[in-house]
């Protein structure tokens, strides 16, 4: 919390942890930016968060193909594998078109020495969706690209990737299933270079996920991150810095690599009980290695959020994301609503 001249408190929620977005992300470990402050020892805090995020996502290679399709026709796998052989093994080629819907509970629970322990489990529901239609009266009421949108049905769920010897098709929707448990062990450092607050992170995913759902890799990843941060009157910056070591996933064809990430928010307080958040998340593509692939790519995500206080121990947020720069291999828009509790 930080204080106004009165001396009332008013709300500053933090970073906001979007976890995975992407169609062909769900079961790898993701950056987790939060706040760098600890919670004291004894002191639990319980989380509940709901997000969705629609994917719309392709090689340059099947504009045309899709262009001839006219209105709303369906994307023909066999057309697909047509054009995947004349690309030849050294292009990859890919199609995703579906939504990621996650919900996950947090627990978090201070120690003694400065010590945080965290636990997040999400169960995944990637399938058709139902935000196509609003995505594209966004693109359409600001002049924005529909990347080829509106040559597909709405609310369909279609996974397509060729690359070398990768071959992976889905076209039924895998439903709700466990994704993967993600630990988190936080020590505080003394602040320094200016900042109130430092702290250190260590991140392990276990692969409780459904492999056969494509959410989790089968396999554990590691991750560290430096977390940042620093208080004004009515405002606070963030920043996460992290280093994730990601094991190999036999379906995408993804290699055993290191991921660096960085995110970065400015909040400020609005009223006694509510602020805004400014999230600009950008890492490395796990899929950097996708030869002549749109998928290589850093990704880029810009977040929107709104925290309000219910009380000294609740607090609800909502938050829009958005990507940036590289738009075909990130989610293109999610919407996220959460609840903090302390006890």
């Amino acid at each position: 919390m930080a204080q106004t001249d009165a001396g009332a408190a008013v709300v500053l929620g933090g970073p906001v942890a979007l976890g995975p977005q992407f169609l062909l992300s769900t079961g790898l470990l993701s950056p987790h930016p939060e706040a760098a402050a600890v919670l004291a020892a004894g002191v639990g805090e319980l989380g509940l968060q709901y997000g969705v995020a629609n994917t719309f996502a392709k090689s340059d290679a099947l504009d045309k193909l899709l262009e001839a399709h006219g209105s709303r026709a369906p994307l023909s796998i066999a057309e697909a594998d047509a054009l995947a052989r004349r690309l030849g093994p050294a292009k990859t080629l890919y199609f995703l078109d579906g939504e990621v819907s996650r919900t996950a509970i947090t627990l978090r629970r201070g120690f003694a020495g400065g010590l945080e322990l965290e636990a997040v489990l999400p169960v995944i529901d990637a399938g058709g969706g139902y935000t196509d239609r609003l995505i594209e009266g966004f693109h359409s009421g600001f002049g924005l690209s529909q990347n080829e949108r509106l040559t597909v049905p709405r609310n369909t769920y279609t996974v397509y990737l060729r690359s070398g010897a990768t071959s992976l098709t889905r076209e039924v929707a895998p439903g709700p299933a466990l994704g993967d448990l993600v630990l988190g062990a936080k020590l505080a450092l003394p602040p320094t270079a200016g900042l109130d607050r430092l702290a250190i992170q260590l991140l392990g995913k276990a692969p409780t996920g459904a492999r056969d759902s494509l959410y989790s890799s089968g396999r554990p990843d590691l991750g560290v991150q430096l977390l940042g941060g620093r208080a004004f009157a009515r405002s606070s910056l963030h920043f996460t810095l992290s280093a994730l070591a990601l094991s190999s996933w036999k379906e995408l064809g993804t290699p055993s690599q290191l991921v660096l990430a960085g995110s970065f928010a400015y909040e400020r307080a609005l009223f006694s009980s509510y602020s805004a958040l400014l999230q600009l998340d950008l890492s490395q593509s796990p899929f950097r290695r996708e030869k002549g692939s749109p998928l290589t790519a850093n990704t880029y995500l810009a977040t929107l959020a709104v925290h309000h206080s219910l009380g000294r121990d609740r607090t609800l947020y909502l938050a829009f994301t958005e990507n940036l720069f590289s738009f075909d291999n990130t989610a293109d828009a999610g919407l996220l609503v959460g609840v903090r509790r302390r006890f």
